[in-house]
């Protein structure tokens, strides 16, 4: 029957649409979600992020500050060992700069120097360069023929900052170590008498730097104050990268210039967006950066994003296969209905046939068998059918009754 097909279509259409709306709406709620998280989290990442590597540049440059203030110490004890030589040699009337002074000067130097050597193990080589041109240094060593401290870079920088100078890193010829030089300019009566130097092995801070990960890739560097490259975990970019030259790090070279004790910034190099924290080590000047990539730092709102894409997904699978299961039971429910319903529908069709084609006696008899005991519009229409056949044969006997009279002569009403 096409209405009751009709019926049971637009009862299944309309439950597909209820279903594609939950679903949709689902999906809808759950990527807004997934951008709310985003949006909400993203400062709050990021400020992690920066306290993170903030932590971790400030514990390496408190910890590096501590090593060099120990060598600046030792430097100071070095300076206090050369007055207090010249001291003793200006009691024996031995003044500085008189003839076969430095032969007297260098035992008890040595004596002073080896105390101070053995007090630290980082310490290589302890030494003083006269005014003079003499050299005094310890452990015994070597000096080539015409050698003069006072041409040599440590000794002029000392001199020209009147006041302690570090030196750049460099590798030492014999041992293949890291070194920085410690130099003091040392006073006598006024008068400048030399500079002292300590060369200190800094393979100890290499490798803490080498040591040191943020994360999964994130890691420490340190660089001085005219933007080389001293320390890094890739040892091919030590004393060769130079972050004034390369114009994505100008971020990181900004905060040396800017001589601040520390800041944070963000960049992208090779390819890596990253967050770097600078500390300054008052020491020497030079920075400690703390990096970790940007995309390590986000991975867990990336995570949780995804997490929730996924779950409002899976959970709107699930709950259209639930609606679906439920609409194919309300089908079943529907189409029974619709089919009990519409069977004295389709009975009162044979009830019009019959009466279109005269069988009045198979309409009363068919009316009968329609049992339909509802008071709705379908109750109506058996009622009227059975009042319409009622009056037709009610109609057809008196006809037939008159028939009859008249057959037999009576013209009487």
């Amino acid at each position: 029957m096409e209405f009751k097909k009709k019926v049971i279509g637009i009862v299944v259409v309309a439950l597909l649409v209820v279903t594609a709306i939950a679903g949709g709406m689902m999906l809808y709620t759950g990527n807004n979600t997934a951008k709310l998280i985003g949006t909400k989290m993203a400062p709050v990442v990021e400020k992690q992020a920066q306290e993170t590597v903030m932590a971790y540049a400030t514990a390496i440059a408190t910890e590096f500050q501590g090593f060099f203030h120990t060598v600046e110490s030792l430097g100071s004890a070095t300076k206090g060992s050369v007055e207090l030589s010249l001291k003793q040699l200006q009691l024996e009337g031995i003044d500085f700069g008189d003839p076969g002074y430095a032969d007297k000067l260098r035992p008890l130097l040595m004596e002073h120097f080896a105390i101070i050597a053995s007090s630290e193990s980082t310490l290589s080589t302890v030494y003083f360069g006269d005014a003079n041109g003499n050299m005094f240094i310890y452990p015994k060593q070597e000096i080539p023929q015409g050698y003069d401290p006072r041409v040599r870079p440590w000794y002029q920088e000392a001199v020209k900052n009147n006041g302690p100078t570090w030196s750049e890193p460099y590798q030492d010829a014999s041992t293949g170590k890291w070194v920085i030089t410690y130099a003091v300019p040392v006073y006598y009566n006024g008068k400048l008498v030399g500079v002292v130097g300590l060369d200190v092995f800094i393979d100890t801070l290499t490798k803490r730097i080498d040591e040191v990960t943020i994360g999964n890739t994130g890691y420490v560097t340190v660089a001085g104050p005219n933007g080389m490259t001293y320390m890094h975990p890739n040892h091919d970019y030590i004393m060769k990268l130079n972050v004034f030259d390369e114009p994505a790090l100008k971020p990181v070279a900004d905060i040396i210039r800017s001589g601040k004790d520390k800041d944070v910034v963000t960049y992208t190099f090779n390819g890596v967006q990253a967050v770097a924290a600078g500390v300054k080590i008052p020491s020497t000047g030079w920075y400690v950066f703390a990096k970790v990539p940007v995309s390590e730092v986000s991975a867990g709102v990336i995570k949780v994003i995804n997490d929730t894409k996924e779950t409002t997904a899976r959970s709107a699978f699930l709950l259209s296969i639930l609606i679906l299961v439920i609409s194919a039971a309300l089908i079943g429910v529907s189409y029974k209905m619709v089919s009990d319903s519409l069977k004295p529908l389709e009975k009162l069709r044979s009830v019009a046939q019959a009466l279109a084609e005269g069988r009045l006696s198979e309409v009363n008899r068919q009316l009968n068998q329609i049992h339909y005991i509802e008071d709705d519009e379908i109750g109506a229409l058996i009622r009227a059918f059975e009042a319409v056949g009622k009056d037709l044969v009610g109609t057809l006997n008196a006809i037939g009754e008159k028939l009859e009279r008249l057959a037999e002569g009576d013209l009487s009403n």
